[in-house]
């Protein structure tokens, strides 16, 4: 190694090193940093049109209300049971063990109260 810190041929008998340092930093994510990649986020265009989406209003009777109250109820007991199981760190199986808990999710169960 040079003074410099990079490696010469010199230095490793006359052989090709097999790592070189660069000048430039180069990145395995091809040529976009990370805020300007198309995907990154919405352009003006995409805005705009969203904006100009009309408003649904979706009625629900009282009975739907309960019947979607008590079904998200049932999920977020599943979730919960999840979180207080895996300690906060969700693991692959933890979408397995909602769907079983819930019984919303496995027997496509409803509630009413």
């Amino acid at each position: 190694v040079g003074g410099d810190g990079r490696l010469r041929e010199t230095d490793v008998g006359g052989a090709t090193p097999l790592c070189l340092e660069t000048e430039e930093e180069t990145s395995m994510g091809g040529s976009y940093g990370v805020d300007d990649a198309p995907w990154a986020g919405m352009g003006t265009d995409d805005q705009q049109y969203l904006l100009q989406l009309k408003r649904k209003e979706f009625l629900m009777t009282s009975d739907g209300q309960r019947h979607a109250l008590c079904g998200l109820i049932d999920l977020l007991y599943a979730y919960a049971y999840d979180v207080r199981i895996t300690q906060g760190e969700h693991t692959v199986e933890s979408g397995w063990t909602i769907s079983r808990l819930s019984s919303q999710l496995s027997w496509l169960e409803g509630f009413d109260s």
